[in-house]
């Protein structure tokens, strides 16, 4: 038995017993092995690898290996930048972005505290990828974003953003960097310049 074009069964003579089923076999191996080369992944992958994005070079985006975010900032200089003296900064990690917070040693309620966050391209979307998307995620009013010129590839900040903070995101070839000044409720163009100022000196150290 066979199936024909339109998949009914069909009878047929016998031709060469054993030789039939062996060019059957035949075929059904050839017919997989071009299904697997079709669906695998490029020369140096496997089938169901993850298919990264590229950038303008053809080239995948590949994670880059982040600096330790309190290196950038002494407490020394962000005291002289917002007026009162902070602790040594606090470091940790999460999702891919590290972080670094520099707490008034006499609270916050009373004085003013510095955040650093540093992120690098992932596998899925370039560095300058993510500075563009974050626009949205710092702000749902973008006439209230402020660009700032002569600041590493790139620069915004916003005053009071979608989480109560004032923070000013710098684009540095594959890294991104964010530095936020927080004081209590207060929030103003004072606090904004002056993670402007802190954030000249951590690029200059990226």
């Amino acid at each position: 038995m066979d199936l024909s074009g339109d998949g009914s069964a069909t009878t047929q003579t016998p031709v060469g017993g054993r030789g039939a089923r062996g060019l059957l076999l035949g075929i059904l191996v050839a017919f997989i092995l071009a299904v697997l080369v079709g669906c695998g992944g490029d020369e140096s992958g496997e089938a169901g690898d993850v298919v990264p994005d590229f950038d303008d070079t053809g080239e995948p985006f590949k994670p880059v290996e982040l600096p330790d975010p309190c290196t950038l900032l002494t407490p020394s200089e962000i005291e002289t930048v917002i007026g009162n003296s902070v602790g040594e900064g606090s470091g940790g990690e999460t999702a891919g972005v590290r972080g670094c917070a520099w707490s008034n040693e006499a609270g916050n309620a009373v004085g003013r505290g510095v955040t650093i966050e540093l992120q690098g391209p992932t596998e899925v979307y370039s560095a300058k990828e993510l500075f563009e998307s974050n626009k949205e995620q710092m702000t749902d009013k973008p006439d209230t974003l402020q660009n700032f010129s002569g600041l590493g590839d790139g620069a915004y900040g916003v005053i009071n953003d979608l989480n109560a903070s004032t923070k000013l995101r710098v684009l540095k070839g594959d890294i991104n960097l964010t530095v936020g000044v927080g004081e209590a409720d207060t929030k103003t163009q004072e606090h904004l310049d002056m993670a402007e100022e802190l954030a000249k000196l951590a690029v200059a150290r990226l």
